[in-house]
């Protein structure tokens, strides 16, 4: 299972700086959530990057964020698309990864047994899971490549549309961790999240 981690975007409505630089406990936010990827998940983890994609890469590195298993990949014109970051990640993931889970950069909780209940659930049949708290969708999103049948090419297009047209049956939620469903998009969010 590979874990794509969309970290392109260019956080306007956090202000005129990149949210994902933002200091956590000495530690830029895109750093924190990275690193707790790293230690919820077995898999490759790949970090997709546009917007400031060098202070992006340098501040993971000054935090000791570094694995064998992390790859970090420049999709140049995807910080205005998220559709697009999602379909560029896809195409570097390794191609024996039967399941592909997705999460965002700015939403830096994720537990372990979040990401074995979600595969509990594709293993059970599932296509498509994600945990849910308090009735709003979270991340991390796992999907069945295999039952999918997505494409690995770069075009956004089959994954969102695949993705729109799947029945609720084909879904399985999981009960999920309260920050699982809140993303850090302005700096109330940021300031609450530095506190905790």
């Amino acid at each position: 299972m590979t874990t794509l981690v969309l970290a392109a975007g260019r956080s306007r409505r956090f202000g005129w700086a990149n949210k994902l630089l933002a200091p956590v406990g000495g530690r830029p936010l895109v750093a924190v959530t990275v690193s707790r990827v790293l230690a919820a998940t077995r898999g490759p983890v790949v970090v997709i990057v546009d917007h400031q994609a060098r202070a992006v890469r340098i501040g993971l590195i000054r935090a000791g964020v570094v694995s064998n298993r992390l790859r970090v990949v420049y999709a140049r014109g995807t910080r205005h698309d998220m559709a697009r970051s999602r379909a560029q990640g896809m195409a570097a993931a390794p191609n024996l990864s039967s399941a592909l889970q997705i999460h965002l950069a700015d939403v830096p909780w994720i537990e372990a047994r979040t990401v074995h209940l979600l595969r509990r659930a594709i293993h059970g049949g599932a296509r498509a899971a994600r945990p849910m708290h308090g009735g709003q969708p979270g991340h991390p999103v796992r999907l069945s490549m295999e039952r999918l049948t997505v494409s690995r090419a770069s075009d956004p297009g089959p994954l969102q549309q695949i993705l729109r047209e799947l029945p609720a049956s084909d879904w399985r939620t999981i009960s999920g961790p309260p920050g699982c469903a809140e993303d850090i998009d302005r700096r109330q969010r940021l300031r609450r999240f530095q506190g905790e």
